[in-house]
């Protein structure tokens, strides 16, 4: 069950970033709301063992570090 919800939560953050490389260019600003870790029963194989919960941790912040494509400057005003 973890495996389909993780590839899917992959998914969506990657249809993310696509979407934010190709739509840049033109000033379109792609946001996704992609929570971390919840402390739920469905996740408990995640948060229940200290190291699993470490590492997601570690993932957590490495990729709130990372910033999207610069968007190009706003065309002049009319």
């Amino acid at each position: 069950m973890l495996g389909a919800y993780a590839i899917s939560k992959a998914a969506d953050m990657q249809l993310a970033r696509n979407l934010a490389c190709e739509y840049g260019k033109h000033n379109v600003r792609v946001n996704c709301i992609a929570p971390g870790l919840i402390k739920t029963d469905f996740a408990k194989a995640l948060w229940d063992n200290p190291e699993t919960l470490k590492a997601s941790t570690a993932r957590s912040a490495a990729a709130a570090d990372r910033h999207p494509p610069t968007r190009s400057p706003a065309p002049p005003s009319s």
